[in-house]
């Protein structure tokens, strides 16, 4: 028999275990919709709905893989349209409202959002970030501003200034910006 009687129903619905038979199974049942109930209320209080827009050919992947790291969840986006003022990728959106445009800026901004606790953290891989984004890429393309093209690298030059002295200061740690992965990792 799998029906249930009117008895079993009001048991279910007090959360009280009826007695007999059902009383393992109605224990369980509300035991695991107390979990789901639970995990929802985490979720609806600590996750944020982010939406990347983005390609591999872009520096969107650098973002792709920051949130990854982090446990960020994020949903893919075609990158057209976004709302990009260049329509250009990566564009990132969040269910607040919130719009943010360019690699580097996405990036500070799901770190500070979910990762950083104190404005010294921050302060420990910011500068990298920002650096990453003025300077690697000319370093390990050749890149010109605006011309994408890839022009020859300069990573394997450690005479070259920018290269020697990164260079020194990884010699010395493992990651840059502080004792562990972060978005200035995920940015150089």
């Amino acid at each position: 028999q799998t029906a249930l009687s009117a008895d079993d129903l009001r048991a279910l619905r007090f959360a009280t275990p009826p007695p007999g038979r059902f009383a393992l199974s109605v224990l369980a049942t509300t035991f695991a919709l107390s979990v789901l109930m639970a995990l929802a209320i985490l979720v609806n209080t600590f996750a944020m709905a982010v939406t990347l827009h983005g390609t591999p050919q872009s520096r969107s992947p650098l973002v792709n893989w920051f949130a990854i790291e982090a446990g960020i969840p994020f949903t893919m986006a075609p990158p057209r349209p976004s709302n990009h003022p260049f329509d250009q990728v990566p564009f990132l959106t969040d269910d607040g409202g919130v719009e943010v445009f360019e690699s580097g800026a996405c990036l500070l901004y799901l770190a500070d959002k979910y990762a950083s606790s104190s404005a010294e953290e921050r302060a420990a891989w910011t500068p990298w970030v920002v650096w990453a984004n003025s300077e690697l890429d000319g370093l390990c393309f050749g890149a010109v501003p605006g011309d994408h093209r890839v022009r020859g690298e300069s990573m394997s030059k450690p005479e070259v200034r920018s290269v020697g002295r990164l260079d020194q200061i990884l010699g010395g740690r493992e990651w840059l910006g502080g004792g562990g992965f972060s978005g200035a990792a995920a940015a150089g």
